[in-house]
């Protein structure tokens, strides 16, 4: 149960789907639409930050622990509009699958306001409907999956090294089960195994900057695949 000393009270999202005006850019036919809807994105939004506030406020700067309103945008888009924001802002080539684009820092602190903006989530829905049929989950899931990773990098978590990766994974997946999903994983290798190897190829990745982000989620799903069951109406 939430602590409601921590908690905020009101979350500004502003939300867009690409797809909207673009209806056959890809098929979208039997992708549950509540990932297209404000509503959904904004209740999930402000009940993980509440979880983190008072959960994990131990990893989070403590002039966010007071707020009581916040506000962050989230888009979906596409392969084409991904691949343009990941170029001209990280100097990477290629479309990836989500990108984050924090505007936290530390002089929000020297102000002593009740609001904080976080900064901006972009995920393609084409990527992710690629992942999601290459790994044998829904596109529901893996866009969740995906907005989870991003707002935790929104907050400041990253994986640069087996310690981060770690703790950025335990936590998406605790806040996914608290979403009402029944939460089940199949690790095809053993944890102690497959970490060192991923952190490998992160490092690689990150060292060689012309390889796309995305290939590194795509690692880290060939050998973690997560089934999730949405109780969504």
């Amino acid at each position: 149960m939430i602590n409601q000393h921590n908690s905020i009270e009101n979350i500004e999202l502003v939300f867009k789907n690409s797809y909207e005006i673009k209806p056959n850019k890809i098929n979208v036919t039997g992708i549950k639409q509540y990932i297209f809807e404000h509503d959904f994105w904004e209740n999930t939004f402000m009940r993980w930050i509440n979880i983190l506030l008072n959960e994990f406020k131990q990893f989070l700067p403590n002039y966010l622990l007071n707020k009581k309103s916040v506000s962050l945008s989230f888009e979906i888009v596409d392969d084409l509009k991904i691949s343009d924001l990941n170029q001209t802002w990280l100097n990477k080539f290629g479309a990836t699958d989500v990108l984050s684009f924090p505007i936290l820092s530390k002089e929000d602190s020297v102000y002593d306001l009740n609001s904080a903006e976080f900064g901006d989530i972009f995920i393609s829905l084409e990527t992710a409907l690629k992942q999601s049929m290459e790994y044998n989950n829904s596109v529901e899931q893996e866009v969740i999956w995906l907005a989870s990773h991003g707002l935790l990098h929104l907050l400041g978590w990253d994986h640069q090294d087996q310690n981060q990766l770690e703790n950025m994974l335990k936590i998406q997946e605790y806040l996914i089960s608290r979403l009402n999903i029944s939460f089940n994983i199949l690790i095809t290798l053993s944890l102690s195994i497959i970490f060192p190897f991923l952190i490998y190829m992160h490092l690689y990745l990150l060292y060689h900057d012309q390889v796309p982000t995305y290939a590194f989620h795509e690692y880290l799903h060939k050998y973690k695949h997560f089934q999730y069951s949405l109780n969504v109406a």
